[in-house]
């Protein structure tokens, strides 16, 4: 089973020379052209890998040892699809085509479908006056 990977990676500070070789060890030379390191950008395009997501968690915890933190997401394709969110400094999630559609949806489009589907729903701004004192105290 072979995924493609697609998508971007932040650093909380610039690649050293220490991570870039990190970086390279554990997602091998082999593979560099579908992976670019610029900065505190590690983007990859069409990423061929059925292994990326264990990758990329050993990456991110040899870089917090760096004491570079990471964020970013990693869409993939092929024999199932979804993607690979990271926090910085957290454990990935993984992300469903159906959550990543709820995920990427705007505010708009959400209320138009709950309202679709019966709901009664209010598209507030702002919180709404029930939690408006949680948030703000």
């Amino acid at each position: 089973m072979t995924l493609y990977n697609c998508g971007t990676i932040y650093a909380s500070s610039p690649f050293t020379p220490e991570a870039v070789s990190a970086i390279e060890d554990i997602l091998d030379r082999e593979n560099e052209d579908w992976f670019h390191i610029d900065g505190d950008v590690l983007e990859f395009e069409e990423f061929p890998s059925s292994s990326l997501e264990m990758k990329l968690d050993k990456l991110v915890d040899q870089l917090g040892e760096m004491g570079i933190c990471l964020q970013g997401r990693i869409d993939y394709s092929g024999d199932f699809e979804g993607a690979y969110l990271w926090q910085y400094g957290k454990t990935h999630e993984e992300k469903t085509q159906a959550e990543l559609a709820i995920m990427d949806a705007g505010d708009q489009e959400l209320v138009d479908e709950l309202r679709r589907r019966g709901f009664c729903v209010e598209l507030w701004h702002e919180p709404a006056p029930e939690i408006r004192g949680m948030v703000m105290s």
